[in-house]
């Protein structure tokens, strides 16, 4: 068949979706995705001509062809005109720039940086898998037009972590109900799990043991309760989400009215007692030594 001999109409100038200057928030351990919106750019254009009259262009990976409907008694003809070599770029704005990648090539050593894009689709992400905190810094999505246009995002890994409402040390009275609740801060994604330990022992699941667990993953909260707490629930308790720092708390069920007193003893006892003396006579004989060398 023979090319059209038309004149094309104008396209669009190409321009981009994406704010310049978008700040990305990732957690460390997650995946982190900059997005890089570019218009009016693709695979190519199809153009359709009815009884001479153009019709709506659609992007389209599509060859030159004639058809006549018959019923109609109109003839279509539709040529694909391919976009020039303009290709999408990422790269990491650094004392020394690093290609990362063009298209869907990656140029990057490091295995965790990959452009994603899909047919039909104008987003070219950069996806970067396992972030550390070495990732963070400026990124540059340029198009290569003459001159090349670009633009720039930040991305922030931020350490993600739990953390146990109230005192890191809790009395309880034996008989009474002892909650805990969980909250994970700076968490840019659902965490894929949320579990409480008691004593380094995973505990969501322990109702036989009366301890009652209710996590909301999407809300980033967990609850621990144990309506009738006693002996055996004394100790360390851990909230642990995944790609984030644990949280710790320790408990004390104890026979008494008064807490403080509670620590009094505690911190009287003949062993913290023993302790603090030899941790004071070590030290001393420290600086008596320190000072025999130096003189």
């Amino acid at each position: 068949m023979k090319p059209l001999d038309i004149d094309l109409p104008p396209t669009l100038p190409m321009s981009f979706g994406t704010e310049n200057s978008t700040v990305i928030s990732a957690q460390s351990g997650s995946t982190a995705l900059l997005p890089c919106v570019v218009h009016n750019l693709g695979d190519g254009m199809l153009l359709t001509v009815i009884d001479g009259q153009w019709q709506r262009p659609e992007r389209e990976r599509a060859r030159y062809y004639v058809e006549v409907n018959s019923e109609r008694r109109e003839q279509t003809r539709s040529l694909f005109v391919p976009w020039s070599n303009i290709k999408v770029s990422w790269i990491k704005r650094k004392n020394v720039q690093e290609l990362l990648t063009v298209g869907l090539t990656t140029y990057a050593n490091d295995e965790r940086f990959q452009a994603i894009h899909f047919h039909h689709s104008e987003d070219w992400t950069l996806q970067i898998k396992y972030v550390q905190p070495r990732d963070a810094g400026l990124y540059q999505c340029q198009v290569s037009t003459h001159p090349p246009t670009s633009i720039f995002l930040f991305l922030e890994v931020v350490e993600a972590r739990a953390e146990i409402a109230g005192p890191s040390e809790k009395f309880v009275r034996p008989g009474s109900t002892l909650q805990l609740h969980c909250l994970v801060k700076k968490s840019t994604e659902t965490p894929s799990y949320l579990f409480w330990y008691h004593n380094f022992r995973m505990i969501n699941y322990d109702v036989d043991q009366g301890v009652n667990v209710s996590t909301d993953l999407v809300g980033r909260e967990s609850w621990l309760e144990v309506p009738r707490a006693s002996d055996r629930h004394s100790g360390n308790y851990t909230c642990e989400a995944s790609n984030a720092q644990p949280a710790r708390v320790l408990v004390h069920v104890f026979k008494g009215d008064n807490p403080a007193a509670m620590q009094h003893s505690i911190a009287s006892s003949p062993s913290v007692m023993a302790c603090s003396a030899l941790l004071m006579m070590f030290t001393t004989l420290k600086l008596v030594l320190h000072s025999t060398t130096t003189n």
